[in-house]
């Protein structure tokens, strides 16, 4: 069983308990309607904050797309998750190929 918990603010993220927690989503980086009562969005600067306060591994969540990876790998989490980036698109298999080459080219 794998374990994940999202964490909005740094106190939250500072208390997760790695015995228990296996990875964080962290976010939202930017206001997204997947979640609409999320606390307000904090960009990569929050990202990074976060990232900072998290003792286990950290996916960035929040409205994240292909233009993003970058930014968030360069703010020092182990991934991204998407929704809207891939299902909300006219071409499913093409957002999810151009995310995965982004990623790659990130990782290289």
């Amino acid at each position: 069983m794998i374990l994940s918990l999202s964490a909005e603010i740094e106190a939250l993220a500072f208390a997760i308990d790695p015995a228990i927690v296996d990875y964080a989503g962290l976010g939202p980086v930017f206001t997204t309607t997947t979640k609409p009562d999320h606390k307000p969005a904090f960009g990569f600067q929050g990202l990074l904050r976060l990232v900072k306060a998290c003792p286990v591994p950290a996916v960035a969540i929040g409205r994240l797309n292909s233009d993003h990876v970058r930014d968030v790998f360069a703010n020092g989490t182990d991934g991204l998750a998407v929704v809207s980036a891939i299902c909300g698109t006219s071409n499913p298999e093409f957002s999810a190929r151009r995310i995965s080459e982004n990623i790659r080219e990130s990782r290289a």
